[in-house]
């Protein structure tokens, strides 16, 4: 077993940690799918394999959609039978319509981040207080498109760049395997404004 071997499989056995840990908050759904990615990709290239079939689309570039709609399942959709449908039907059209494009993957990516950033907005706004599960959460999504070569393949080549990126995710799956979102060590307090500054306002 090479190196790279050793750390893919430990970060499957990693991410367990979180999907377990968030499973009751908003953020179910997405660590459950960034729990599920990997061994629903090993899982359809052994299948694959085994039956000598060519998969033309790599399992990563379908679940990606499927990450993305995993942020809205919690509060959007309550109905439990309209959610599977949409996750079925987003599963194989995520095949058809995104799997080849890789620009339209790196889209995707930078609306997840567009929502955490959003997220992390409303949270400051409405509690006066930086929560760092947004900031680390966005940073994991940079640094998988940095890994993946979408930003800079000059970069992404370089083996220091690919081993700093690998390290910091590994590190985000022990990081969530203990922290939630209202957890209050990390939350950064924002000074409040004076009774001058609102006056000014």
């Amino acid at each position: 077993m090479t190196f790279i071997d050793a750390v893919f499989y430990l970060s499957i056995l990693l991410w367990i940690g979180p999907a377990v840990r968030q499973f009751n908050t908003r953020y179910r759904y997405p660590f459950l799918m960034l729990a599920l990615t990997d061994p629903i990709a090993v899982a359809a290239m052994i299948l694959a394999k085994t039956f000598g079939a060519t998969i033309s689309i790599h399992p990563y570039h379908a679940l990606v959609p499927l990450f993305f709609l995993s942020f809205y399942f919690q509060e959007e959709l309550k109905n439990k039978a309209l959610r599977g449908g949409i996750f079925l039907t987003a599963l194989v059209g995520s095949y058809v319509v995104f799997g080849a494009s890789q620009h339209i993957l790196m889209v995707i990516n930078l609306l997840i981040v567009a929502e955490l950033l959003k997220r992390a907005f409303i949270w400051v706004n409405t509690r006066n207080e930086i929560n760092l599960f947004h900031f680390v959460f966005i940073l994991y999504i940079i640094s998988g498109l940095i890994k993946l070569g979408y930003i800079g393949s000059t970069l992404a080549e370089s083996p220091i760049v690919f081993t700093v990126a690998t390290t910091y995710q590994l590190l985000v799956a022990v990081f969530y395997s203990y922290y939630q979102e209202e957890e209050p060590r990390l939350a950064i307090k924002l000074p409040q404004p004076s009774e001058t500054e609102e006056e000014n306002l």
